[in-house]
Formats: C-alpha cells, sequence, structure tokens
C-alpha cells in the first residue's frame, strides 16, 4: 500500500519523540505519541509537516521514475529464455491477462488457494532453437509429473503467444515423459536389506526402487540431462547398498525405437520415467564384509 503523507511524517515524528535527548530537552513523557506532546500549530507540528510533504513528493518522483524505466526496458528489450520460463510458471489455468495489454495477472480479490489451483505448471524450460524458442512444460499429479493436457496446453499457448517479444516464433509443448529401462545388480549388505531389497526394519520395501524415480523427479532439473554416474550415486547413498553395477540403461521418446545410454542422455520431453515396472530389473546380491 502506497503512504500517504500523514504516514510519512508519522515514521519521521515517532523516531523523534524515541530519541533519549530529544526527550531530556523536551522534558516529553515516555510513551506518549507526537501529537499528545506537541499542538498542530506548534513550530515542531508546521516543521514534521513540511519535513514530510518533501519526503513524500520526492518518494512519488522516484516511484514515477522507476515506473518509466520499467516501462521503456519492456519495450525496448528482447527477453531471454529465462523470463519465459518465469512467465511460464505464473500461467494460471481459466484466467485473462488485463485487457490494457499488461502481461501480469490482475489478481484484485483472488485468494491464495485460487491461484494455486490455476497455476498448473509446475517445471518449465525455454531453449532457443535456430527459428525460435521451444518451451517445455509439465505440470503435476500426486506428486509425479504430468503433460498438460490438450485444453491446458491450448490455453497456455495462447497467453504466451499473447505476452512474448514480436517476431519470437515460440514451440510451446508439454509431451509424455521420455521412458528409461534399468538392468541392474545391487550389492547390499545383509545387516540391513533382505534379498528382495527390502529393508529388515521394515520401514520400506522399496527403497532402491524409490531412489531411481526421486533420481528422475529431483536429481536432475527439468529438461536437464541424464547422466549415468549421477545415477549410480544416487543409488549408493542408499542405506544398505555397498555396490551398484548398471548392467544396462535404455531410453527411448514414444514409438522410437530403444537406445542404450553409455554416458548421458536429453530427454527430448524434458523429464523421464520407468513406464512400467518390468523397465526397471534389480538384482540383489549380498555383499559379505571383508
Amino acid at each position: 500500500m502506497a503512504q500517504t503523507i500523514a504516514d510519512v511524517k508519522k515514521s519521521l515524528t515517532d523516531r523523534f519523540i524515541a530519541d533519549p535527548v530529544i526527550i531530556a530537552q523536551y522534558q516529553l513523557t515516555p510513551g506518549n505519541t507526537f501529537d499528545q506532546e506537541f499542538s498542530a500549530v506548534s513550530v515542531e507540528s508546521i516543521l514534521f509537516d513540511d519535513l514530510a510533504l518533501c519526503a513524500w513528493t520526492l518518494q512519488q518522483m522516484f516511484d514515477a521514475h522507476r515506473a518509466y524505466v520499467d516501462a521503456t526496458l519492456l519495450t525496448k528489450k528482447a527477453h531471454r529464455p529465462r523470463w519465459y520460463e518465469g512467465k511460464a510458471l505464473a500461467f494460471q489455468f481459466g484466467r485473462a491477462l488485463p485487457a490494457n495489454g499488461d502481461d501480469v495477472y490482475d489478481n484484485t480479490g483472488v485468494t491464495a488457494a485460487q491461484i494455486a489451483a490455476e497455476k498448473i505448471v509446475k517445471y518449465a524450460k525455454a531453449v532457443e532453437v535456430p527459428k525460435g524458442m521451444r518451451i517445455k512444460v509439465a505440470g503435476e499429479a500426486s506428486g509425479d509429473l504430468v503433460p498438460l493436457t490438450a485444453p491446458e496446453l491450448a490455453a497456455f499457448t495462447a497467453y504466451m503467444e499473447e505476452i512474448k517479444d514480436g517476431g519470437v516464433k515460440l514451440y510451446c509443448e508439454s509431451k509424455p515423459a521420455d521412458s528409461l529401462k534399468l538392468d541392474a545388480i545391487i550389492y547390499y549388505n545383509p545387516l540391513v536389506l533382505d534379498a528382495t531389497g527390502a529393508r529388515l526394519d521394515g520401514t520400506n520395501n522399496t527403497p532402491v526402487q524409490d531412489a531411481v524415480k526421486d533420481f528422475l523427479k529431483t536429481g536432475m532439473p527439468f529438461n536437464g540431462l541424464f547422466v549415468r554416474e549421477k545415477l549410480v550415486d544416487a543409488l549408493q547413498k542408499v542405506d544398505g547398498v555397498v555396490i551398484t553395477d548398471l548392467n544396462s540403461i535404455h531410453v527411448r521418446y514414444g514409438a522410437l525405437a530403444w537406445a542404450a545410454v553409455d554416458v548421458e542422455y536429453q530427454p527430448d520431453a524434458g523429464w523421464m520415467h520407468i513406464a512400467a515396472p518390468a523397465d526397471l530389473t534389480l538384482q540383489f546380491i549380498p555383499h559379505e564384509p571383508l
């Protein structure tokens, strides 16, 4: 909320009467307000009226200048990919932008819960391509990444087309995840895990499988590289896992053929998942201490 002249004066006078030297010189009563100690026609009150007016006027001038500079930058400076990512995450499904052409939603009277429900884009990455900007997005359901529905993607695309820089070609997409097929041998500590990989204390029956899923969701950034050795590092952090030996890793997008991954892989959709239980093969072998 913008400050008024009265707000500025109160801020000045509150500090004035709280000063120990001022209290002693004027013999003020601690705890009293400025208005309780000085009349409206006193020299002190008139002086603070003038100071407050000057400070408030200067503040308005700075605010106006900042608004002018911001508006000028919006019209003169082309936006970088990170700006598009931020705008993608700010998209509110089912809500129109202001009619004045502003690229920020007017959420006056809208609750925080409504805004959160409308912000369906949870992950976004803008990538420059030869003919424009490719914007990959995904939503979230039950803690997992999901592609936007056709109506959601259509609305999102219309929103991005409305706010984008002139002359920039956008390619907005929200695709199903690339699929991962993993075959690994897990050498485990028999004091912590059993032959199925479950914890002996009964707290988790699938700690290794969960680590694979967590790595695909949080261990690699959205549209980041899948790195073979980083997956190994993630599995090695599981309590009870002694050695991880990856026999093979295969990936594919859509109906394309499976392809082996030796070092790293860039998911086309921006994210990956284990499409079927049979695609995750784990052999557990006890590792006896030397």
